[in-house]
């Protein structure tokens, strides 16, 4: 019997064996590099100060806790809460923090997917590829969720929503700042997915950063945000829709008017797209402030959570830094991990640690 089952677990080791290397072979053929070439690109745009009052926080004093949840030989894992002067919660940080760098070490801020909980891919990245590379990481808590099908808040709640975010970026690059450890001539960003879309938007409010690493987002939040097949917007999309055609079929009701349900789900749909155009913080206009020679990107050219098209107007508009194309949809890009985590280890080596 002992002997059987040692058979099968050779089997099944064996099996994995196989599965691995043949993931990574689909995955190596499916992507491309892109190098940047400064004939083919563009400098930044000059950020005008008149964008950055809405967010400015520099009357604002800060509070500090922090409490220390993990803990082994290589790095601690710490809970940091900003407050403000009365105590209320402004946001809360994860400070991955390395024990064994020498001198001051550079700090990645990572901002999250929209789905999963402890943030899953922004803790791969920063146990996997900063901290193996001697670079501190603080993964960035989310505001309260914005796309709740429940009672779904309007397309306009975005904008204060996402001010909020850029300010939180803020509170914690004003927190990072005091820590001796750190080196704040070294700060970086780095976003995944809606992550992506939100790193895109805080760019313009903090150019002194020497490294900005962007995955799967793109701009045109209109299009992203009715055409996304990812389900938690999908829900939130559709139930906005309905409460808005809702309350369009009761004040034509009240005028002695009345038409198809239909007919008003088509006309919040197009109030819905119309709208979402305005925004400034969609990516596609803040997309010029971007340094592309400090910049990397991976392109998903198989999405339709955010929209392969959209991601590469992004990447084109940016002024095509660094990018790593890649053939999978959304969440395949799993098959190419190994790929991705390469990448954006070289290009966070080349930010952080060349002269």
């Amino acid at each position: 019997m002992k002997k059987i089952l040692r058979s099968r677990w050779r089997l099944c080791l064996f099996l994995f064996f196989i599965l691995t290397l043949i993931s990574s072979s689909l995955a190596m053929s499916c992507t491309q590099r892109y190098h940047w070439k400064e004939t083919d690109s563009r400098p930044p745009v000059l950020v005008p100060e008149e964008i950055k009052v809405p967010v400015d926080i520099s009357k604002e004093k800060n509070l500090y806790k922090e409490i220390v949840k993990e803990e082994n030989e290589s790095y601690q894992v710490i809970d940091i809460s900003i407050l403000s002067e009365k105590e209320e919660i402004f946001t809360k940080l994860r400070w991955y923090r390395s024990k064994e760098a020498k001198s001051k070490k550079p700090l990645d801020f990572i901002w999250p997917i929209l789905v999963g909980k402890d943030a899953p891919v922004a803790t791969l990245f920063a146990e996997n590829i900063f901290l193996a590379q001697g670079i501190d990481a603080v993964i960035m808590k989310q505001e309260k969720p914005l796309l709740s099908s429940k009672n779904p808040r309007p397309l306009y709640d975005f904008i204060p929503y996402h001010r909020e975010m850029v300010r939180n970026l803020l509170r914690a690059i004003r927190w990072a700042k005091t820590k001796e450890e750190l080196d704040s001539t070294r700060f970086g960003l780095t976003g995944t997915s809606y992550g992506g879309i939100v790193t895109t938007v805080c760019i313009p409010h903090i150019p002194e950063l020497v490294s900005y690493k962007i995955l799967m987002a793109g701009g045109g939040v209109d299009e992203i945000l009715s055409q996304s097949v990812e389900t938690k917007v999908v829900k939130w999309r559709d139930a906005l829709w309905e409460k808005n055609a809702r309350e369009m079929e009761r004040q034509a009701q009240g005028e002695g008017k009345k038409e198809e349900f239909s007919v008003y789900l088509q006309r919040a749909r197009a109030q819905f797209i119309e709208e979402a155009k305005l925004f400034d913080w969609d990516p596609y206009k803040t997309a010029k402030y971007i340094d592309p020679q400090k910049t990397a990107m991976v392109v998903t050219e198989y999405d339709r959570h955010v929209p392969a098209q959209n991601q590469k107007k992004l990447w084109e508009l940016a002024g095509k830094p660094e990018t790593l194309f890649v053939k999978t949809g959304h969440y395949t890009l799993a098959l190419a991990y190994f790929q991705v985590q390469s990448f954006i280890s070289e290009m966070a080596q080349k930010h952080y640690f060349s002269d």
